[in-house]
């Protein structure tokens, strides 16, 4: 599973295009780089509690940007079952993160 992780920057692209609704306030600089740091590491737990299967897809499609096809031809199975595990892990994150991450 490691060998899918990505240096943090990777990370934080991908958080941050998650939470791409948020809005941009200035008034609290520092207060939205605490906040926003808070909520990455949210998402990273969340992310890191998921079933090794839903977290491998997850680390390939949205930390490595990899396409359906190529994920599903890295791991042997048919796209559906990409599909299915994505669909998984998401609700399972929405749950986990409700309330703790604007969304």
């Amino acid at each position: 599973m490691r060998r899918y992780q990505q240096a943090g920057t990777r990370a934080d692209r991908a958080v941050d295009g998650l939470k791409s609704t948020l809005s941009q306030t200035d008034d609290d600089p520092v207060g939205e780089a605490v906040s926003r740091a808070e909520e990455r590491a949210s998402v990273k737990a969340a992310v890191e509690a998921l079933d090794d299967e839903l977290k491998e897809v997850v680390y390939l499609r949205y930390y490595n940007g990899l396409p359906y096809d190529r994920i599903a031809s890295l791991l042997e199975v048919p796209m559906t079952t990409i599909d299915g595990r994505l669909r998984r892990a998401k609700a399972q994150l929405m749950k986990e993160l409700k309330g703790k991450v604007e969304l």
